[in-house]
């Protein structure tokens, strides 16, 4: 199966056990991730479970086939452009650019569990972008 994946933000605090064992399952079985997610689910594991959380999240990065993705200048340009089209509705910034960078790769899954912002943008590439789990 091709990665047409993006992870889009880390598990919510309000999430109960089983939200979050399925987030985690489908998390891992991908193997593409944007660089920008990556520093965002290691900052909530920090912040909602612990430093070693963090660490060990870390730390498995060395250990896997992941594809991380680094936003490139198109990207950073496409996802400011996404903010202001949306102003009113307060988008969170590595929202924008993982959006952007998923129209860059024609990705049209995203592996989140903040739908808010995925469902209001609408993507150049497709009529809306599959929220996953």
């Amino acid at each position: 199966m091709p990665a047409e994946f993006l992870l889009a933000r880390s598990i919510p605090r309000k999430l109960n056990i089983k939200q979050q064992s399925a987030f985690w399952r489908v998390f891992a079985s991908r193997s593409f991730r944007p660089v920008p997610a990556i520093t965002e689910v290691a900052y909530l594991l920090a912040r909602d479970i612990g430093n070693d959380a963090a660490a060990d999240f870390i730390s498995s990065l060395a250990d896997t086939e992941l594809i991380l993705e680094a936003p490139l200048a198109e990207d950073y340009l496409r996802s400011a452009e996404i903010l202001r089209q949306y102003a009113d509705a307060n988008l969170d910034f590595v929202d924008a650019l993982i959006a952007a960078t998923a129209e860059r790769l024609n990705i049209k899954q995203l592996l989140t569990l903040d739908r808010r912002d995925f469902q209001l943008i609408r993507p150049r590439h497709c009529d809306g972008f599959e929220l996953l789990p």
